[in-house]
């Protein structure tokens, strides 16, 4: 799957969510309110009013400098982790991660609904980097 990003509505700040996790309740980790993962945006929003030309239509929006952006990892998401995962491979991913800027925020057990009625555990991590 992919990453996308989204605002805590509560406190505005930019959060980094894997596809897998939309739908999902969480705790924002800057304002710790409750916070459900939206789903994915189709399209990017308008950046500025008015007309676009080509090179800026599609060029990726930046957070602003300074602020702080999140990054939440599923150890279920198997896309990012085997089947058959170690410490090994959890410290290789968490390597990857930092160094492309990402620092270990917070490591957290989650249970949610799935579509048997049941609960399904999982574990999620949450990366943080200054923009």
């Amino acid at each position: 799957m992919s990453d996308f990003t989204f605002a805590c509505p509560a406190c505005k700040s930019v959060l980094t969510a894997d596809t897998t996790t939309v739908g999902m309740s969480l705790e924002c980790p800057v304002c710790n309110k409750s916070i459900t993962v939206p789903d994915v945006p189709l399209s990017p929003p308008s950046r500025l009013p008015g007309k676009l030309d080509e090179k800026t239509a599609d060029a990726p929006v930046a957070p602003p400098a300074g602020t702080h952006q999140y990054k939440v990892v599923s150890l279920g998401d198997r896309t990012v982790f085997p089947a058959e995962l170690n410490a090994a491979v959890l410290e290789a991913k968490i390597n990857e991660l930092a160094a492309q800027g990402w620092t270990l925020k917070e490591v957290r057990p989650v249970r949610w609904p799935n579509w048997l009625n049941s609960s399904q555990e999982d574990t999620l991590i949450f990366f943080e980097k200054m923009a």
